[in-house]
């Protein structure tokens, strides 16, 4: 392919950890530029660009997915084998494509026990891993303190308003 050329799309309300979107597409440009890919950055607000994210039409996107809680069960959602597959519908990679990777999510949403559950869900990403349409580029740990001087109503797992913190 000579001068092959993608659009990113990215939302300009959406932050990581309050880092914005913008520098990391830019960056994303810059990268590919020097192997020879042009990438055209495409800035909407996200509820502009949902039809579009939701319909699966977008090639090339960038998105923050912070955990709502801490377990990978948060992430089974980007799995096709997952009954609740639901962000892998997006990209049209749904259950039924690929019966090892079913199985595999199956085993890993189902088990209790936590060493079979550690290595289910090891499994299970190595699969996805192996054919994903998504790139993780960063997902930040969280560290959670506490104190009885410390008052604050927050889900430290996706937002922390500072401003509440007494």
């Amino acid at each position: 392919m000579s001068n092959p050329t993608i659009n990113l799309s990215y939302a300009t309300d959406q932050a990581q950890d309050g880092v914005t979107l913008a520098p990391i597409a830019a960056k994303i440009q810059s990268d590919l530029k020097e192997v020879g890919i042009t990438v055209n950055l495409v800035a909407a607000p996200f509820a502009t660009m949902a039809p579009s994210v939701e319909g699966g039409k977008l090639a090339f996107w960038l998105a923050a997915n912070p955990a709502d809680y801490p377990d990978p069960a948060d992430f089974l959602p980007l799995s096709p084998g997952s009954p609740n597959g639901y962000f892998a519908g997006f990209a049209n990679w749904k259950r039924g494509m690929n019966p090892d990777i079913d199985a595999l999510s199956d085993q890993a949403s189902s088990a209790t026990d936590p060493t079979i559950r550690g290595s289910a869900y090891q499994a299970l990403q190595q699969a996805v891993n192996a054919q994903s349409v998504f790139i993780w580029l960063f997902q930040p740990g969280r560290v959670l303190v506490t104190a009885k001087g410390v008052n604050a109503t927050l889900n430290p797992f996706n937002s922390v308003d500072f401003g509440s913190i007494t």
